[in-house]
């Protein structure tokens, strides 16, 4: 067969099977919307509440496969994907914005995700692909699909099970119980006593932590965190508690640190705390549970009477006194009498 031939009916072949694309396209990474493509974005891990966060991401050219001959990884036409705010517990969308393709190919493209600096979220460090299927309808180059791929689609030997919708990272947060006890034979139950909890983080702070003092809901807002010379971010709450009476702070991220003082520990009484008055925030993998907690003790007593005998003491003591002074004498004027 003529060789000119030959590379014809190749060609042709592979124009023909582009085109079947059209008809077949491989899995998309979602729908088209908004004149887009997305990608799906989440959190995993254990919290008690959500964290808001701006992410990201970083698109790298990789390779082009079945395009036209002058086109090659390095001047192959990039992908560049939109920053997202993000909240956990939501299907964060992540907008792809694909450039003008002149060929039909596949093209493919590195994902990597900018890791954040907000506390208490894991960042994905991962490497995902993007493949770009392009193919040729009325003689112009129009995207059939994209796909994400969790390993390397120009591997052979990558399934298609690696094709994902998007990926996550993780988010901890967990709970900081603080409780009031009184003590002491003069501790009265509706005695008010005021607390200030601070909590400091290395890392800007996303979460709302939230909180309930005698009914009434509370929140530390994320602008409510501020930086220090020290480039340590501090909030803090005050809290008005009587004896017997438990605030939960929820939603505080892992790796948090806390401090609880008393700052009016009310008339007559004595302040006294336990190991756990301060400590970094560990959050568990059990949702609702306590990961910390902390006693502050307010003692107020006194002396108790013992009885007639403690009262009368000193009376006695005089009494007594006052016969062995009236025995001497008796005695020394007994001697004179006998003289």
């Amino acid at each position: 067969m003529n060789v000119k031939l030959t590379k014809g009916l190749a060609a042709a072949a592979v124009s023909a099977a582009m085109m079947l694309g059209a008809a077949v396209p491989a899995l998309a990474v979602t729908l088209p919307n908004d004149n887009g493509y997305y990608l799906n974005k989440t959190y995993n891990g254990v919290s008690d509440g959500t964290v808001s966060e701006t992410l990201k991401f970083n698109v790298e050219k990789y390779k082009v496969t079945d395009a036209k001959s002058d086109v090659t990884a390095e001047n192959m036409p990039a992908v560049s994907i939109d920053d997202v705010s993000a909240t956990s517990g939501q299907n964060n969308k992540v907008k792809l914005t694909l450039p003008t393709y002149e060929s039909a190919g596949y093209y493919y493209y590195k994902v990597t995700e900018k890791a954040g600096t907000t506390a208490g979220v894991s960042y994905n460090t991962d490497t995902y692909y993007l493949k770009v299927t392009v193919s040729y309808a009325n003689r112009a180059a129009k995207v059939d699909s994209v796909s994400l791929w969790d390993a390397d689609p120009t591997v052979t030997t990558t399934t298609e099970d690696h094709k994902v919708a998007g990926f996550a990272n993780t988010y901890k947060s967990g709970t900081l119980e603080v409780k009031k006890v009184i003590a002491g034979n003069l501790a009265q139950d509706d005695e008010e006593f005021k607390i200030k909890v601070t909590f400091t983080s290395k890392k800007p702070v996303g979460s709302v932590v939230a909180y309930k003092v005698n009914g009434e809901d509370k929140s530390i807002a994320t602008n409510a965190w501020t930086k220090s010379d020290d480039d340590t971010y501090t909030a803090s709450a005050d809290i008005t508690v009587k004896g017997g009476s438990t605030v939960d702070f929820s939603n505080v991220p892992d790796g948090v640190k806390y401090d609880v003082n008393e700052t009016d520990s009310g008339d007559g009484y004595t302040a006294s705390y336990d190991d756990s008055k301060t400590g970094t925030l560990n959050a568990n993998d059990t949702k609702d549970d306590k990961d910390a907690t902390t006693t502050v003790t307010n003692t107020k007593e006194s002396k108790v009477d013992t009885g007639v005998l403690l009262n009368n003491a000193p009376y006695i003591a005089i009494l007594g006194g006052a016969a062995v002074v009236a025995i001497y004498f008796v005695n020394k004027r007994r001697h004179s009498d006998m003289d």
